[in-house]
């Protein structure tokens, strides 16, 4: 070929040996889109025919869209992230909500747990203390939840249920501009943090939670991602205020302060701050084990410990 025509043919011998090669990856591509299609499908079914274990469908639905994104990138759309985060935030709240207030209406929530904290925190509202009456017993005989005193007040204004339902999915939803923060900071990227922050909200484990009545431990879901958020801001005053809080849900959250010292140390080098962290977590586990609720229910802490006697 002419010297001013080979770059031509040389781009052309190029788009022909890659002809087939794109042709597979095309192909892989709309396979992959078809398996996810039909994960999102069978995620949505358990909203209609409930089954035990959704979330596995939707980790294999977010490896599935990685790989697809591997090998054909995504166009991402690029409305503001932090307003999209926002906007899913306040919709999840509303949603769950309505879904838990409508679930309690038809008579699908339970006496235990639901009806229990209701009694407590009526009972310390009314100023008769932590009592429940399932079984006769002071509160914290049973679960160390002090944080329930937060919820007082509104008890005051709007007792029964439907308060707690209600603080609970905000405080769920609220986890969502955390894991934005902490995912913009990690990839520098703030598409990919408002999608985070999405893919925290559409997690079905995130909507088991919400549904199943109120638990004051599911209030350190939220709690300690803003720890995470608080930790890598360098604003230790918050961090600590968080996981205080965090410790102030159930006596077993300590667990998870501990492993959030062990990450300060490990992970950010924070090495006196994180094995204090996590000393000051199994003090609280050890003496809210062993003293606390021992003294209030009259007994040795083995209750909740027997649910574990299969693992030994």
């Amino acid at each position: 070929a002419p010297e001013h025509t080979r770059p031509l043919h040389a781009a052309r011998s190029r788009v022909r040996g890659a002809g087939p090669e794109l042709t597979g990856r095309r192909a892989l591509a709309r396979a992959l889109d078809t398996i996810a299609a039909l994960l999102g499908a069978g995620i949505l079914g358990a909203l209609v025919a409930p089954y035990a274990r959704p979330e596995d469908l939707f980790v294999a639905l977010v490896l599935v869209l990685v790989l697809r994104h591997a090998l054909a990138p995504f166009s991402i759309p690029s409305p503001d992230p932090w307003r999209v985060t926002v906007v899913a935030t306040a919709a999840y709240a509303a949603i769950f909500a309505f879904v838990t207030i409508t679930r309690h209406i038809n008579l699908m929530t339970h006496a235990l747990d639901l009806g229990q904290y209701v009694q407590i925190v009526w009972s310390m509202a009314t100023g008769r203390g932590p009592r429940m009456s399932l079984p006769e017993m002071h509160a914290w005989g049973d679960h160390l939840s002090p944080i329930l005193w937060g919820l007082v007040p509104l008890f005051w204004i709007v007792p029964g249920p439907v308060t707690l339902l209600v603080v609970q999915s905000i405080a769920l939803a609220l986890g969502a501009p955390a894991v934005y923060l902490l995912a913009r900071r990690h990839l520098e990227d703030n598409r990919l943090a408002g999608l985070f922050a999405v893919l925290y909200l559409l997690n079905p484990s995130l909507h088991g939670m919400n549904v199943r009545d109120f638990h004051p431990a599911v209030l350190a879901v939220p709690l300690l991602l803003w720890a995470f958020v608080a930790a890598v801001a360098g604003r230790p005053l918050l961090c600590a205020g968080a996981l205080v809080l965090t410790l102030a849900t159930r006596e077993d959250a300590a667990l998870p302060v501990i492993g959030f010292g062990l990450w300060l140390a490990v992970g950010r080098r924070q090495w006196l701050a994180g094995a204090a962290t996590a000393a000051v977590a199994f003090a609280v586990l050890w003496a809210d084990t062993r003293w606390v609720i021992p003294a209030f229910r009259g007994e040795p802490y083995v209750y909740h410990l027997r649910r574990y006697a299969a693992f030994g």
